[in-house]
């Protein structure tokens, strides 16, 4: 630089004055003006932050910076600042304005001295690139949730464009239904067991089946309901029981035929046990025989028995039980024999009578002459007491008699050569020619 001395006095019409006190300076050298490099002109830049670089100046002690965005560099917005390098970063630009910027320098001898500002170079702020942002949203079966005012009801993606003022954000947001669990569980005590479930007390429950809920949360942190089905049942029951059969006895299905204690095991309808014990005993019957024989009938145990055969008669023992008697009966047959007169009509002396006799309902025949002593228009007949008595036309009954069979085959044979019957005392006599008989066949004379 070059020193310059420099003085002053006051020039008046009629007078000048005394020269000033000399002073001086010395001129720095001229500071040459920065050349912008970065960024170009009319460009894009994320608004975030902006390098700005520019060349290097000879005897430069700092630089000045302006970012504005008009041209005149007076607005609000802008922004200055002093570096001591040629570069510097500023940041926050005003996303989608155009900015300017320029740069001068400064002396490094003298402060005061500045070059001019270099020529403004333009560019326009952009918003950074978007950023991905991921987000999960969890609620239970029936719920709903919230994220950046829009409510979600089921599961599924939803993809948001989360708009900034330098940068966007995408944000996935991925929606997680999750269930309610649920368990169930069965359980069987008896009456007064003291026993808990999940805070229940189980030993106040009568008798009877229960359904018990317990809620709480699960792994999700939704609802987990367990449930418990509840049985109680009665306290153990025994009960005795004392029988008394005779021979067998027939318990629950089965027979039993000696005297023993029988244990049987139950379960109610709720599951209770009970004991039945049957105290059994058995007692025996017993049986007998006795062996007889008679002629007609035969009296046993107040009944009459006319035919042969076996026969019970049953007693009780000393132990309550049937005594059973048998009887093996032999009946000698009695058979009656019934005479009936002949139709009805009058009967000259030498005709025949024609005597019907009847024998277990079977009809035989035989003809005999009328005794002597009876008047011959009357019809035969007998008294109760067998004794002859005489009734005119009627048909009657004439005669009772006992006899066996063998006499009564005899009688019938020889009925139809016989020529002669009476009655005598109450019995039967046959005469043929010469010789008699009596009702039992016997020859007389």
């Amino acid at each position: 630089g070059t020193t310059y001395y420099w003085r002053v006095r006051d020039c008046h019409q009629n007078d000048t004055s005394l020269w000033s006190n000399v002073w001086s300076f010395t001129t720095a050298s001229p500071v040459a003006t920065p050349k912008l490099k970065s960024p170009d002109d009319a460009t894009s830049h994320a608004c975030d932050r902006v390098q700005f670089i520019w060349n290097k100046v000879a005897n430069v002690g700092k630089y000045q910076i302006e970012v504005d965005t008009t041209t005149l560099f007076n607005s609000p917005f802008r922004k200055s600042t002093q570096v001591n390098d040629t570069t510097t970063t500023l940041k926050n630009m005003l996303v989608g304005a155009t900015h300017y910027w320029r740069v001068r320098a400064y002396s490094k001898a003298d402060a005061t001295i500045h070059s001019a500002w270099s020529v403004p170079r333009s560019f326009v702020a952009t918003k950074l690139d978007p950023v991905e942002k991921a987000v999960q949203l969890k609620f239970c079966e029936g719920d709903s949730a919230e994220y950046r005012g829009k409510w979600y009801y089921d599961a599924g993606q939803d993809v948001i464009n989360a708009e900034g003022e330098t940068r966007d954000t995408v944000i996935t947001v991925t929606i997680s239904v999750n269930k309610a669990s649920a368990s169930a569980q069965t359980k069987t005590i008896t009456f007064g067991d003291d026993e808990t479930w999940n805070g229940y007390d189980l030993s106040v429950y009568s008798v009877g089946q229960f359904i018990l809920e317990y809620t709480t949360s699960n792994a999700a942190g939704c609802d987990s309901v367990a449930t418990l089905t509840l049985t109680v049942i009665p306290q153990p029951v025994n009960t005795d029981l004392y029988e008394t059969a005779c021979d067998k006895f027939v318990w629950e299905g089965k027979t039993y035929t000696t005297s023993q204690d029988i244990v049987t095991k139950h379960t109610t309808a709720l599951g209770g046990d009970s004991t039945v014990t049957m105290h059994l005993t058995i007692n025996y019957s017993n049986t007998g025989s006795e062996t007889q024989s008679a002629v007609g009938s035969f009296d046993w145990h107040g009944q009459t028995y006319t035919q042969s055969g076996n026969y019970q008669y049953t007693l009780t023992n000393a132990v309550g039980c049937d005594s059973v008697v048998t009887l093996y009966l032999t009946i000698t047959p009695v058979w009656k024999v019934t005479l009936v007169q002949p139709e009805h009509g009058t009967i000259s002396c030498q005709e025949d009578i024609i005597l019907d006799y009847v024998i277990d309902q079977t009809v035989l025949h035989f003809t005999a002459f009328p005794d002597e002593n009876f008047v011959l228009d009357k019809w035969i007949g007998c008294n109760a007491d067998g004794s002859l008595v005489v009734t005119k036309n009627v048909s009657v009954t004439c005669l009772f008699i006992e006899i066996t069979p063998t006499a009564i085959n005899q009688t019938a044979n020889e009925s139809s050569t016989a020529n002669h019957k009476y009655i005598k005392n109450g019995k039967l006599f046959i005469q043929q020619g010469d010789k008699t008989y009596n009702a039992q066949g016997a020859r007389l004379k």
